[in-house]
């Protein structure tokens, strides 16, 4: 029924909702500057892109604003502080960046075009053109007349009412903040006017100002959905119907979601929906229009839950999308067999991978090289865009992802993936180098002295914009923290052997800990070498993996006569054809493993 959802939506659009976004609202420079781990500085664009992938929402139906006008600016905050808002110390205060670091340009130009997002957003609702105006953007509740902080410079929600009022079309407004952290700049700025309610349900206060139209509900640490849902429809609905707004302001923060960053709040990706149909359904039932402004969020699926709001506003999504597909092996499986092999092939006219091919008139032209004799570069970032990786790359707060292959050598095929956070320097995330490759077959296998696998001589997913921490230390032969994708590229190579008709993928890990993360589906040719695997894992069980690994390389684990045992590089397979699948489940491979298993505990195995 996903024509029907897709026509639900496009009838919507215009009619109930109309959503505004610019390009210029994500500073570039903050993901690099900012000291918040998690924080995606392109939200607005995934929710846009998620949607779209579904047919939901055509970018060309955002509409688009220019800067809000310095005067309408004025109407809420005083010239002195806009003059002073433009120094690169005041806005490194505010977004937390070293002032050699700020790019005021950039930085208030993204601030002014969100403003210019809320205030069109409330002229659209309060002229009746729609119900909803959905601002992909905005939500600076910490900004007061006199003072920036948390991000935020001006207060485009107080900006949009003070307009709306000099044109004498708005009269008593309430601003419902359901982010994280306390809105102050509204509560500050509205603080002696009794026809702004500024409602609150909050688990970090801000400000002790009484304002005259304040409800706040303080929740403590920890609170979950049933505890935040129960206090929210407690509250909402009598302090509107006493209130009786013209208009309402939503800023729909995302930072109570669980795992995030500068929240404490666990409240699930159902539950943010639960949250954001109840006041959407209170407000419109009450026949209040609605502008819907971000806020917060500081977690890799904070954006999930703009994309949830959205996705119910259009089509009646009551369920959750899930930040990962429920099964990645399924979701694999599913692009596997609609990618067009000529799709994977395919490449422009101008692209080659060798100095040789520029220069094909002053001798016989080389046929195109492929990587493995079957990608086009072109085919290969396509893949790994349908699949997702890319995709999940830029979640991570990376921007201008560029793949690049080389194909030159046989035995050495080569895909890297570069990226940039912010203002810093291109740096390599991911780095394959691969081939295809005989090995010997198990003895069983009769029909075949060899078997064919896509060798995978190195494979590098690294987060270099990251640092090591206590939760993930520095594991041996690591210079940055994982990237975070193992398991995708783990699903994306048995893809490539599928295509390429290989019987596995092999890697020969160079240290414990590498064998033991990627022991899901591997196993080591010998037996022998798997049954040591499996005594390692059980002397070294309750060991942290960069721990148990460094026992190993010091030479701790030992026999009882104090011989160490030592890693060794062998052909670790995780298999793709049936009869190898056939060989690591048989009962003659797990009796050679169990009996080397037992060997080493007889020969008194233990850390030393």
């Amino acid at each position: 029924m996903s024509w029907w959802r897709s026509l639900k939506a496009k009838r919507r659009i215009n009619s109930l909702v109309t959503f505004w976004y610019h390009s210029g609202y994500a500073p570039r420079n903050l993901a690099a500057g900012v000291r918040v781990p998690n924080l995606i500085i392109d939200r607005s664009e995934l929710v846009i892109g998620a949607l779209a992938r579904e047919k939901l929402l055509h970018p060309g139906w955002v509409q688009t604003v220019a800067p809000v006008s310095t005067s309408d600016l004025l109407r809420v905050h005083s010239a002195r502080y806009l003059d002073r808002s433009a120094r690169p110390e005041v806005l490194g205060r505010i977004f937390g960046l070293p002032p050699g670091e700020v790019e005021v340009d950039e930085l208030l130009t993204a601030q002014r075009l969100a403003v210019s997002g809320t205030v069109a957003a409330a002229e659209s609702v309060i002229g009746g053109n729609v119900k909803i105006g959905f601002n992909l953007g905005g939500g600076f509740h910490h900004a007061h007349p006199d003072l920036g902080s948390g991000f935020c410079v001006y207060n485009d929600v107080a900006v949009a009412i003070a307009k709306l009022r000099a044109e004498g079309v708005l009269g008593k407004a309430a601003i419902v903040d359901l982010d994280f952290h306390q809105g102050d700049g509204n509560v500050v700025t509205f603080a002696q006017d009794e026809e702004i309610l500024t409602f609150s349900v909050h688990g970090s206060t801000w400000t002790h100002v009484e304002a005259k139209g304040d409800v706040g509900v303080w929740l403590p640490s920890g609170t979950e959905d049933e505890l935040y849902l129960a206090a929210l429809k407690r509250n909402l609905l009598p302090a509107l119907t006493t209130h009786r707004p013209d208009l309402v302001f939503y800023v729909a923060g995302n930072d109570v979601l669980e795992g995030d960053t500068l929240g404490d709040f666990k409240l699930t990706l159902q539950g943010v929906l639960d949250r954001d149909r109840y006041v959407a359904e209170t407000v419109l039932g009450l026949g209040i229009p609605l502008v819907i402004t971000m806020g917060g969020g500081y977690s890799p699926a904070a954006w999930r839950c703009t994309a949830n709001f959205a996705r119910w506003i259009l089509c009646d999504a009551h369920r959750a999308h899930v930040d990962r597909p429920p099964n990645l092996r399924a979701h694999f499986n599913r692009v596997f067999e609609e990618l067009d092999p000529t799709e994977l092939q395919r490449s422009d006219e101008d692209f080659s991978f060798t100095e040789e091919d520029f220069l094909g008139a002053v001798g016989p032209k080389r046929p195109r090289r492929l990587v493995l004799d079957y990608y086009s570069l072109q085919g290969l970032e396509f893949a790994l865009e349908r699949y997702g990786i890319l995709d999940a790359i830029r979640r991570k707060g990376f921007q201008d992802v560029n793949v690049e292959g080389d194909a030159s050598d046989p035995a050495r095929q080569l895909l890297r993936i570069r990226a940039s956070k912010g203002r810093a320097f291109s740096v390599v995330l991911v780095e394959l180098v691969a081939c295809r490759r005989w090995i010997e077959a198990p003895s069983t296998f009769s029909e075949s002295g060899h078997v064919e696998v896509l060798g995978c001589e190195w494979l590098l997913l690294q987060n270099p914009t990251e640092t090591f921490t206590l939760d993930r230390p520095k594991l041996p032969g690591q210079d940055h923290p994982g990237l975070g994708l193992a398991k995708e590229f783990s699903e994306l190579l048995l893809r490539i052997c599928a295509r390429l008709n290989l019987e596995g993928v092999l890697n020969r890990p160079a240290h414990f800990h590498t064998a033991a993360f990627t022991s899901e589906g591997f196993h080591f040719v010998d037996p022998k070498a798997e049954g040591r695997l499996h005594a390692l894992r059980r002397v070294l069980h309750g060991c942290a993996l960069a721990d148990a690994s460094t026992l190993i390389e010091e030479g701790r684990v030992q026999l009882a006569d104090n011989t160490p045992i030592t890693w060794e590089s062998l052909d670790h397979v995780r298999p793709a054809s049936a009869r190898l699948q056939k060989w690591f489940l048989s009962d003659e491979y797990s009796r050679q493993a169990a009996a080397e298993t037992k060997s080493l505990f007889d020969k008194g195995i233990a850390v030393r």
